[in-house]
């Protein structure tokens, strides 16, 4: 029953979606630019993102592309 989570990921990765924008943009509507640096608030980012559906790797991201 069902599709397997490893398919709907697949399939979400094949989209042309820039998810890390798109979560980027989520976190700056809600705790506001500059993201917050402290682990705390991080975290706090994290679980906001994750509850609206987001993937871990595509919150990380976020922070991979900041301090580039």
């Amino acid at each position: 029953k069902g599709i397997a989570r490893q398919d709907v990921e697949q399939a979400m990765r094949e989209c042309d979606i820039d998810w890390v924008s798109l979560a980027r943009e989520q976190a700056q509507r809600k705790y506001g630019e500059p993201l917050p640096s402290a682990f705390t608030e991080k975290v706090k980012v994290q679980r906001f993102l994750l509850y609206r559906g987001y993937l871990m790797e595509d919150i990380q991201e976020i922070w991979r592309n900041f301090a580039d």
